[in-house]
């Protein structure tokens, strides 16, 4: 998509969106694979803990919560920083929102609550540390020409990283046997693989973090 994109006559991302030497370009792949191997968490964290855990809907509803409201605490105790931080809230949001998808494999098999709640405390106040800096780094990347498609290219590009996440986690559930039922079988099964096969996702989006982070380009 990227590949036909760069040659379109009217283009859904910034010129060089598909170039990882570039800031935009880490940027996009950071927020995508940050993104798509998050969504498990949020698509299926309610079913497994309704299955394993035995909580009502609306308790795991809430358990499963933590996530957004640990990325706008996050978000909000940060957003003050400037000039150097940029970088390392960038690095720090993009670890902890891979620990967050490495603990939930762990965390929703015991069926006990307080794990998950860490895992998305984790998840959630990773994309919070970072988002907005990511988004700050990629603009200021961008010619000024650009920076109208690339505001908007944020928008498109966590979409887009948030329908091949749930879309990936579906068919792995699936292939764990979440199609023939939600059983306390299926369930442990599906909490292991749905986030254990994320985790390499996570770790490429986390390498992306790392370069985006690394550049100099700062904010006053």
């Amino acid at each position: 998509m990227v590949w036909v994109d760069e040659r379109a006559v009217a283009r859904l991302l910034p010129k060089g969106s598909g170039d990882l030497r570039t800031i935009p370009g880490s940027g996009y792949a950071a927020m995508f694979l940050l993104t798509a191997a998050s969504m498990g968490f949020g698509v299926y964290g309610a079913a497994i803990l309704q299955t394993l855990a035995g909580l009502k809907a609306l308790t795991a509803g809430y358990v499963i919560a933590a996530e957004a409201v640990a990325w706008t605490i996050a978000g909000l105790a940060v957003s003050n920083l400037t000039g150097l931080w940029s970088g390392r809230m960038i690095r720090l949001g993009a670890v902890c929102s891979t620990l967050g998808v490495a603990l939930s494999a762990f965390a929703f098999p015991t069926g006990q609550v307080w794990p998950v709640l860490v895992a998305g405390i984790a998840l959630g106040g990773g994309f919070g540390l970072s988002w907005a800096f990511m988004a700050q780094k990629v603009l200021a990347g961008l010619a000024d020409a650009e920076r109208g498609v690339g505001a908007a290219a944020i928008s498109t590009v966590r979409l887009t990283g948030s329908a091949a996440g749930a879309a990936t986690a579906a068919a792995i559930a699936n292939l764990t046997g979440l199609a023939h039922g939600l059983t306390i079988e299926t369930a442990q099964s599906a909490g292991v693989w749905v986030f254990a096969a994320a985790v390499p996702v996570a770790l490429a989006g986390l390498a992306a973090s790392w370069r985006l982070g690394s550049e100099r380009t700062t904010f006053s």
